[in-house]
């Protein structure tokens, strides 16, 4: 399962992030914000916001597959 969601102006698999760097030196003073750069080898330009709703929509994925994790443990059938 690799959700896709809107974060900011991008629709992106949250699972496809592979790093999630903030930007130093000159370049944060002319743009500060984060690079965050997926497994198909492309880097976007995350603000703070969406920096923000990247980390809570990974950390509400986190949840319900935990909570799916618990179901299956129970013997529930999916």
């Amino acid at each position: 399962m690799n959700p896709v969601k809107q974060i900011g102006r991008y629709e992106i698999p949250i699972l496809s992030v592979i790093t999630v760097k903030q930007r130093t030196g000159l370049l944060s003073k002319i743009w500060p914000g984060y690079d965050v750069t997926l497994t198909n080898g492309k880097t976007l330009r995350f603000t703070e916001e969406e920096k923000q709703a990247l980390d809570q929509a990974r950390a509400e994925h986190e949840m319900v597959m935990q909570v799916y994790g618990m179901c299956l443990s129970a013997g529930l059938r999916p």
